[in-house]
């Protein structure tokens, strides 16, 4: 390795989070990935978007949903030291990061507009969350 040249480090895994990888758990992947030097590499393979994990915003723009594969290739002076500390923050990390949303109940009560609106007259379509 004296030449410089890193051979790149990769792993596959499936996102396990219900809500997808939105912005708590992209801070906590960000974290951790920013402890390392290497460069890190986020792919999800259902849609081919790259990003870089230390980076919050570019990997909530990868899209990464529930049930997608994804990859991270890290490559540099600690790329297997970085490799392994990813790996197993995703595997058994990342999933704390995130509940699932709260189930909808169907058939509450609609809300009421508010009064200035009611005034006028205003027509709307209550829907469920």
């Amino acid at each position: 390795m004296s030449s410089g040249v890193f051979q790149a480090v990769e792993f596959a895994f499936e996102c396990r989070l219900p809500n997808g990888l939105h912005a708590r758990p992209a801070s906590h992947l960000s974290e951790t990935a920013n402890r390392f030097a290497s460069d890190c590499l986020l792919t999800n393979l259902r849609n081919g978007a790259h990003a870089d994990p230390k980076s919050v915003l570019a990997t909530i723009a990868a899209d990464d949903r529930a049930g997608d594969a994804c990859s991270v290739s890290v490559e540099g002076i600690d790329s297997e030291t970085a490799s392994a500390a990813l790996r197993q923050f995703i595997d058994n990390e990342l999933p704390a990061c995130d509940e699932p949303l709260a189930e909808a109940v169907p058939g509450g009560a609609t809300p009421a507009l508010p009064r200035s609106l009611a005034a006028e007259g205003a027509k709307y379509h209550a829907g469920l969350p």
